[in-house]
This record gives C-alpha cells, structure tokens and sequence, in this order.
C-alpha cells in the first residue's frame, strides 16, 4: 500500500473516533481538528465574531505547522 493511501485511511480513522460532533479543516493542515467549543457574536454595524477552540490527537501539533 502507498504512503498517500495509508495516510488517507489513517486520516478517516481518526476522524471517525473524534469525540467531537463538529471538526474543523484548515487549508494546507494534515492534523485532524476537533471543535471542542464556540460561541458567536452578532450585532448591528459591527462585523460578526467567532471564537472557536480546537483540540486534535496529535500531541506535538502547533499552528506553525498548520500553515
């Protein structure tokens, strides 16, 4: 079996046990991300707000790496 399609199995493994109901996918970012809270702000004449927080399975993963 190639790289490529034992990452890509690997990959879908763990999103399937992500304990999380709602995941997250960056651009360019091999790491699987879960959604473990977020709240949203709206109000008239000002932009929307989002805070988000995220965790994932890998215990080394920084945002550098997500770039």
């Amino acid at each position: 079996m190639s790289n490529s399609i034992l990452n890509n199995v690997v990959n879908r493994l763990k999103q399937s046990l992500g304990q999380s109901r709602y995941h997250v996918a960056v651009h360019d970012c091999q790491h699987f991300l879960d959604v473990l809270s977020f709240h949203s702000k709206e109000s008239f004449s000002h932009p929307w707000q989002y805070n988000v927080a995220l965790t994932c399975s890998e215990s080394d993963t920084g945002f550098n790496q997500c770039r």
